[in-house]
């Protein structure tokens, strides 16, 4: 919509300036020089996304800018845009971007024509949602440990030369994983960045039936 547009290029512009001096370079969350090489950066997030991985103990919010310092260091193009300018095209603020997805929403529901129950709505999608995102996420980490697990079960045999195929097949799935699992986190710190300003709001209606949403549809319960 252009409104959310137009929000989002007024308001975030202020935000990002406001934080640009704050926020921890991508550098400095995988604990690497700016002038690391690629094969140091690589390596570097390796070790510290053993630690910090929640299965392993760690902390979500320490993942997350991981593997965002990762997806943006870890493309040439994006590292390159990230040492020139200091952006990386990660875009609006958390908050903003829950303030888009509820105004998205609350725009459809009122596309149906009918406000009664908006609220429980937008919850109940929200809600559903985040359940998915939930789900992607275990199944992308199962695939992850897979993959790693059986990365070093192929080698090439000892006094051969060239490069190992498989474990720069296994890399680049690696690599494709941990992008995937950075933008399920992201859409899911969205989602629930919604649901806490939905919080924010009170709906003054009559009685209405309680609401189940499966997929694109509401059903009266």
């Amino acid at each position: 919509m252009a409104v959310c547009r137009m929000l989002g290029g007024v308001v975030e512009n202020k935000t990002a300036e406001a934080l640009v001096s704050k926020k921890p370079t991508h550098y400095e969350a995988l604990g690497v020089p700016k002038e690391a090489t690629a094969d140091q950066i690589k390596r570097a997030f390796r070790k510290r996304a053993s630690q910090a991985h929640p299965d392993k103990g760690g902390k979500e919010e320490d993942m997350v800018k991981l593997n965002a310092a990762w997806a943006c260091l870890g493309d040439p193009q994006r590292r390159l845009t990230y040492d020139n300018t200091g952006h990386d095209g990660e875009g609006p603020s958390v908050e903003l971007r829950g303030q888009l997805l509820l105004m998205e929403l609350f725009d459809r529901v009122l596309n149906e024509g009918n406000a009664e129950g908006l609220l429980h709505k937008v919850r109940s999608m929200l809600m559903a949602q985040n359940g998915e995102f939930a789900q992607s996420l275990r199944s992308i980490n199962s695939a992850t440990a897979a993959l790693t697990k059986a990365r070093n079960k192929v080698r090439k045999k000892k006094g051969t030369k060239g490069t190992n195929i498989y474990n720069l097949l296994v890399d680049a799935r690696l690599h494709h994983l941990t992008t995937a699992r950075t933008d399920c986190l992201r859409k899911q710190e969205d989602f629930n960045s919604a649901l806490a300003l939905l919080d924010d709001y009170e709906q003054d209606v009559s009685p209405v039936p309680d609401y189940k949403f499966s997929g694109s549809i509401f059903t009266a319960i």
